[in-house]
């Protein structure tokens, strides 16, 4: 009877032990704890990833309508809303170069064709960058600015045998 009791003790103390391990391993977080976790989580930023054929697209469209009606604020605005973006204040653009002769394409055309359409690119941002401040401003034709740097994001050859081109720039690389 005293094996069965001793041994009847020895499975309790065994059976609340393993129910207290339990209870520390499920226990709760405590506050500063909590704040720590917070902390950690929000160092790290990753930007959304853009879908730079539609980007392309949306971006090209806007501009070909200023391009017809240069007055316009709604399409300034429309252009600044799809083109800046505020949280790293970068801008995007897209610019195109005349209807290359399809008869004499040669290298040195195409790289002529691709400069002027990255000018028209840059042209465009000036003008996001302008029409951050001021969607009325309506100087259109009428920019000078001075850049330092910027991305090829996108070039396309269109069927019409011009080159066009998507640019990025950090918005205060633009002078």
């Amino acid at each position: 009877m005293r094996k069965i009791t001793i041994l009847f003790l020895l499975l309790l103390t065994v059976l609340f032990c393993q129910k207290k391990k339990e209870n520390l391993q499920s226990g709760a977080v405590n506050q500063q704890e909590q704040t720590q976790l917070t902390d950690s989580t929000t160092l790290t930023i990753k930007p959304a990833a853009i879908n730079y054929d539609s980007m392309f697209i949306v971006l090209s469209e806007i501009a070909q309508a200023i391009h017809q009606n240069p007055a316009d604020v709604l399409l300034h605005q429309k252009l600044v809303s799809a083109g800046y973006d505020t949280t790293w204040e970068t801008i995007m653009a897209v610019g195109f170069s005349e209807p290359m002769d399809s008869t004499k394409t040669s290298g040195l055309t195409e790289r002529m064709a691709l400069q002027a359409a990255k000018a028209d690119a840059y042209r465009w941002c000036a003008y996001i960058k302008r029409w951050v401040k001021n969607p009325e401003d309506s100087n259109f034709g009428k920019i000078s600015e001075t850049f330092s740097g910027g991305r090829i994001i996108k070039t396309e050859r269109l069927a019409d045998n011009r080159i066009a081109v998507m640019m990025e720039i950090k918005s205060d690389l633009i002078q």
